[in-house]
């Protein structure tokens, strides 16, 4: 156990390490390696240090979460803990402001739409967020009262990601420089593909190892995308950036050191089993 306990307090050490490290090296590299549109000066190097920085973070995040033991359900992930779920409404009003400054900014995504089906999208993206923020509150405000978290709730964040994905992704395809939204769109995936995973704890099917990677690599990429949000001067998307980055964090502390019992029927009478928990 104590073996266990030091990789998730080692992990968690990592995560914040490498997101100001990410988010150091990129200000540096906005501020004097990257142009205006987007390439390179000559002799650049920062973003060689970013990738291999993302990539040995990655390798160390899956070798320590190799000692961690499957946890299926929400009462083993999701305690009632006033601290953290008082965090999570924090990220919820947070991302609630955040896209509330950009809809008075009449700007939703910062972004030109084509199609017909693209204007609608950036027309809803904002009450989405506004959902989804509800959302991630409510969840925290259910467990803080001990009652049965809905996996709705966590769905909602992840159509609100997803469409957020669709719409940026449409400008960003028109970039000719992935240097300049490589992070956020790394972000964008770990942040869906993070929230879809923890919905599945509350269905009982949760997986702990791939729940805490993807969540961990979007507290990194997300602290970079807040670099570039403050850096371009857009309050608004940084709000967003620090909302979902934070709400990453919270729920990578959970899934790291989910310690509450998976509840058994009454009628249930198989005696417990004195073997290992198999890995998930």
């Amino acid at each position: 156990m104590k073996k266990l306990l030091n990789s998730q307090g080692l992990l968690l050490f990592l995560t914040l390490a490498a997101a100001l490290a990410g988010a150091l090296l990129r200000r540096y590299q906005l501020a004097n390696e990257l142009l205006s549109d987007g390439t390179l000066v000559p002799g650049s190097k920062i973003h060689i240090v970013l990738i291999v920085l993302l990539v040995l973070y990655a390798a160390a995040v899956i070798a320590l979460l190799r000692p961690l033991r499957k946890k299926r359900s929400w009462q083993e992930v999701f305690p009632a803990s006033r601290p953290l779920n008082l965090a999570q409404i924090v990220c919820a009003l947070t991302l609630f402001a955040g896209n509330l400054f950009v809809l008075l900014q009449g700007t939703v995504t910062g972004q030109s739409v084509a199609s017909a089906f693209s204007v609608v999208l950036a027309k809803l993206l904002p009450w989405l967020a506004f959902l989804a923020a509800g959302c991630m509150a409510a969840f925290a405000g259910m467990r803080m009262s001990g009652q049965k978290p809905s996996a709705l709730l966590y769905m909602a964040v992840s159509v609100y990601l997803v469409v957020r994905l669709i719409l940026n992704f449409q400008t960003w395809n028109t970039d000719p420089s992935i240097h300049d939204y490589g992070f956020r769109l790394l972000a964008a995936i770990f942040c869906m593909l993070g929230t879809y995973q923890l919905a599945g704890f509350c269905l009982d099917q949760g997986r702990r190892r791939m729940t805490a990677f993807w969540t961990l690599c979007a507290v990194v990429c997300s602290a970079i995308g807040f670099t570039d949000a403050v850096f371009a001067g857009n309050a608004g998307e940084a709000l967003v950036s620090a909302a979902l980055g934070g709400f990453m964090f919270v729920n990578s502390v959970q899934v790291l050191f989910a310690a509450g019992r998976r509840s058994r029927p009454l009628t249930d009478v198989t005696p417990p089993s004195n073997t290992a928990e198999t890995a998930d």
